[in-house]
């Protein structure tokens, strides 16, 4: 039956791309615009090196906080990446950071000190809005205190600046809601910076932004990276807490899924802010442990075993992965490993099973008196259909998708854990304590705005490792020959997030990490004179 079911979904998204391709590439047309160029080099530093540097007096918190806000001021209007800020408040946190350090007091234990973060919307940052970017007749609505997350990273010093874009309830690959609108890719603005986290990962990439705090159930997190040509890590289960984040579950299962994590422009900071964000008293990861590369066990493959129903991934994905594993093993000496792990074709049904498992998620269908349970489900669906709804696409299609999908029987839910588990176990004897495997993010490059929805199961390229519970981290290998990122996700087993990061590090140097988008040609005087 499944064999079947998984052509009938392949044909549809076929049918559907010939459907909305045509019409997106022609909406598209004249939309191209290229960003402002970067002014004040003060952004091009690594969060890492801008601490040193406040911390030494070399420059102050407020010249750093003021020098990135002038750049979201720059970059906004084209990327639309921002729902609020807190810009005068940020630049008072600043000043108060400068007189910390002016009076001679002990800063060693602020990591983050002075350091300007952004944070994905659906994370609740104290006195900004916390909407996820849904649709709220009785008004926008403002957290009246911080995530877990956010609450770490002010106590490591850092200073929350904005909250950024998300699509309507996290509940998509690209980034629009009816709320704030479209965010687009800093290297194409036709193009999309994906979603969930598109917002943050469109302003990391542009310089108006260092590093975020993100979240990622599907892919969220790392397949935004890969479009914007960023660092995006997705931590062991358990790591990090998601204690206010929007949506949210009442099912404990949902935390072995989902998690918040960082994003960074330069994979020197990963470790850092995964260890501010961190749980203090949760397992320890020991981010500050050097890892040899050379006694690495490294694995890779390049597509899921021959599943139908995604896409084989593209020449300069393939391109990229190659370039990146022959220099691996020219700098280390080192062989990397191609093999087969046959049941990731099977990836489709994985995701779809657990994932759309999961009851209790909240969503525009939930019943308020019991949040386990959705109440008019295909009455809301028809309304949309007909465009008599403020919902956008992905949360309408969530609860018949639910419906259809992840209503499944006892005895089958319980053979596709026993499937999910082998896979796991396979994955814990490949990799052990001492390896990792190298995977594509997603099988090309950023699509054009509102083509996500025929592209949809290429996300099975990271869902698989939600529902496997491995950490990920995204790392970014240049550009195609279109000025587009390419990506690859660097994999390990549970609690080993200190071994993606450091071949991601490596991978950096050797593959030159993030590239800068294209910028305007400085033609005026007074563009000459902002630039310098």
């Amino acid at each position: 039956m499944m064999p079947i079911f998984n052509y009938l979904v392949r044909f549809g998204l076929l049918l559907l791309r010939v459907i909305i391709v045509p019409v997106t590439r022609l909406a598209q047309i004249g939309q191209y615009k290229l960003l402002p160029p970067i002014g004040n080099t003060l952004v091009l530093n690594s969060g890492k090196k801008l601490v040193q540097m406040i911390k030494n007096k070399e420059v102050s918190s407020e010249e750093v906080v003021r020098a990135f806000i002038d750049r979201c001021k720059q970059v906004n209007p084209i990327l639309n990446a921002i729902v609020q800020d807190r810009f005068d408040a940020a630049i008072k946190d600043a000043q108060l950071v400068d007189r910390l350090i002016s009076k001679g007091d002990d800063v060693s234990k602020y990591p983050l000190l002075g350091l300007p973060i952004t944070v994905k919307e659906s994370i609740a940052v104290e006195g900004l809005s916390n909407n996820a970017g849904v649709v709220c007749p009785e008004g926008q609505h403002i957290a009246t205190s911080d995530a877990f997350s956010v609450e770490c990273v002010k106590k490591a010093g850092a200073i929350p600046i904005l909250v950024s874009n998300t699509p309507e309830l996290c509940m998509n690959w690209e980034t629009y809601n009816k709320v704030s609108g479209t965010t687009r890719n800093p290297y194409d603005t036709r193009r999309t910076p994906a979603g969930s986290s598109g917002g943050e990962a469109a302003l990391i990439s542009s310089g108006g932004s260092i590093m975020g705090i993100a979240s990622d159930i599907g892919g969220s997190l790392r397949l935004p990276a890969m479009f914007t040509g960023i660092f995006g890590h997705k931590p062991s289960p358990g790591v990090v807490s998601p204690a206010g984040h929007v949506p949210d579950c009442i099912s404990k299962d949902w935390y072995k899924f989902f998690t918040i994590g960082p994003m960074v422009r330069y994979a020197e900071d990963l470790p850092i802010l995964l260890k501010a964000i961190s749980y203090p008293d949760g397992p320890n990861l020991m981010l500050d442990q050097s890892v040899d590369i050379n006694k690495l066990n490294i694995f890779y493959m390049e597509n899921d075993g021959g599943s139908i129903i995604v896409d084989d991934i593209s020449e300069c994905v393939s391109t990229a992965m190659k370039k990146a594993i022959t220099g691996l093993e020219n700098k280390f000496k080192i062989e990397i490993k191609k093999v087969s792990i046959d049941k990731m074709k099977y990836a489709f049904n994985f995701a779809v099973s657990i994932l759309l498992g999961i009851d209790g998620v909240e969503n525009i269908y939930t019943d308020k008196g019991n949040p386990e349970k959705m109440k008019n489900v295909y009455t809301k669906f028809m309304k949309a259909m007909f465009c008599s709804s403020n919902v956008t696409i992905g949360p309408t299609l969530y609860g018949p998708i639910k419906r259809i999908l992840g209503d499944v029987s006892d005895d089958k839910k319980r053979k596709i854990m026993q499937c999910n588990k082998e896979l796991q176990d396979e994955f814990q004897n490949l990799l052990g304590s001492n390896g990792v495997f190298l995977y594509p993010t997603f099988p090309n490059v950023a699509h054009f705005h509102k083509e996500g929805l025929g592209n949809f199961t290429n996300a099975l390229y990271m869902c698989i490792f939600n529902t496997l519970g491995l950490p990920v981290t995204n790392c970014p290998l240049g550009l195609n020959s279109d000025g587009l990122p390419v990506g690859i996700q660097i994999v390990a087993n549970p609690l080993q997030d200190r071994l993606t990061i450091a071949v991601a590090k490596e991978l950096e140097e050797i593959m030159g990490g993030w590239v800068p988008p294209p910028f305007q040609e400085i033609k005026t005087e007074e563009q000459l004179l902002t630039a310098h």
